[in-house]
């Protein structure tokens, strides 16, 4: 996927409809690697995995994913705003549900992000999903303040990786839906701050 190809075809889309769906967005090599190390990450949801696990990690830095964010967003700079691992289908269905993802997120300034599978098992899709991805290594861009539209049925059971962006100037706020809302006042951040570089790499510029 180049970001050229993006300019030409997808962006129009994304904006019209609000997310994309990438059916082949990791390459075989680096969803292996994912496969491989899930073994190591706790079987629970858990957020902010690049601080402790280096696979997820190199998910959450992937240049190629920031680059197609920033061009689907129109930003040219971009921070990591947080990254999130959900062990199944249930625990990534409980946290979306009744209200988006803006609103579960202490940022102001979130501008997109980005939800991928990386389940073991392929499985036979027998109706295709245009906003979710149902099948490994498939991935979908979305805007966090619109709900994501989750399968009434889910034909594989994770894990998920959700990786999100802000802007450059984006400032740390209290949200009362974000169960994490006080933590990054454990690190010296106050409500209103400008988020750190620290916390939150940026990513483009």
């Amino acid at each position: 996927m180049i970001k050229s190809s993006l300019e030409l075809i997808h962006i129009d889309y994304f904006r019209e409809k609000g997310s994309i769906l990438f059916t082949d967005l990791l390459s075989k090599e680096l969803l292996n690697k994912a496969k491989q190390a899930l073994c190591f990450i706790p079987k629970k949801s858990e957020r902010n995995c690049w601080k402790n696990y280096d696979v997820l990690k190199k998910l959450s830095m992937n240049h190629n994913f920031t680059s197609i964010a920033s061009a689907l967003c129109r930003q040219k700079s971009l921070r990591l705003g947080f990254d999130h691992y959900f062990s199944s289908f249930n625990e990534l269905k409980d946290f979306f549900k009744e209200s988006p993802l803006s609103e579960k997120c202490s940022i102001d300034g979130l501008e997109i992000a980005l939800l991928m599978n990386l389940s073991a098992n392929e499985v036979e899709i027998t109706k295709e999903s245009l906003t979710f991805p149902l099948t490994s290594g498939s991935a979908c861009f979305f805007n966090p303040k619109n709900p994501l539209t989750l399968p009434e049925m889910p034909l594989t059971e994770g894990p998920f990786f959700l990786i999100t962006y802000c802007k450059q100037n984006a400032r740390y706020i209290y949200q009362a839906l974000d169960v994490y809302t006080h933590e990054e006042k454990k690190e010296g951040q106050a409500f209103g701050d400008l988020i750190s570089s620290r916390l939150h790499p940026l990513l483009s510029y």
